[in-house]
């Protein structure tokens, strides 16, 4: 065949000049109309997912007359193998981002306040969910719940097993929560509690603010 068609760096210019090598090759209109078939698939593939499988090219091929899979894939289908080949070349899939790992979106933030803000979000999140983990564990103690709500004496059993925070501290979580603060930083606050970043993303999980606001008003009693 045509010295230009097994050339191994086809580039989108010169998938016309294959083509027309091809059809010059052709010995009748049936073989001329289906490696048209053929190439105007390819056309339509190279303007979507690239993706050029004999399998789909076959399938999309043999329901409008052309060719199928396995005569794409035959000696005597060579002409398309080659035809496809080229728009693989041509047109090589793109390459997947890869995946940002959970630890390190933060540091794709660009801006310096708003990723502190966001790492202190992620630490504070960590020490609610530490000392949540504590006061689950008192309230299914042995020596029964934390706090009675309800009824008479309703008064910490143990006070010394409640969260011990400061006043930073408190400012800290009150901080972590406020609408404003969170506005500041590009996040907001989900209608289940959790927080969210500008592209309504999820950054913190459900529960988050109304968990705060609980440690929040037990401590401050």
């Amino acid at each position: 065949m045509n010295n230009l068609i097994l050339h191994p760096g086809v580039g989108v210019e010169e998938l016309d000049a294959v083509y027309d090598a091809l059809k010059s090759e052709t010995k009748s209109k049936r073989s001329e109309q289906s490696l048209k078939i053929v190439r105007d698939i390819c056309e339509d593939i190279s303007k979507g997912n690239r993706d050029f499988k004999y399998e789909i090219i076959g399938d999309l091929s043999k329901s409008n007359g052309g060719p199928s899979a396995q005569a794409i894939r035959n000696k005597n289908g060579e002409r398309y193998q080659i035809l496809i080949d080229a728009y693989t070349r041509a047109y090589p899939k793109p390459i997947a981002p890869e995946k940002v790992k959970t630890k390190s979106w933060v540091e794709r933030i660009t801006e310096p306040d708003i990723r502190w803000m966001a790492k202190e979000v992620i630490r504070e999140n960590k020490l609610l969910k530490t000392e949540n983990d504590m006061l689950r564990r008192a309230m299914r103690s042995d020596s029964g719940p934390l706090l009675q709500i309800g009824g008479s004496g309703t008064t910490p059993k143990s006070a010394s097993t409640l969260p011990n925070l400061n006043a930073a501290e408190l400012a800290a979580l009150q901080d972590a929560i406020d609408p404003q603060s969170l506005k500041r930083a590009g996040l907001s606050i989900g209608d289940s509690g959790e927080v969210r970043d500008e592209n309504n993303h999820r950054l913190l999980p459900r529960g988050f603010v109304s968990a705060i606001e609980k440690i929040l008003t037990v401590s401050q009693n």
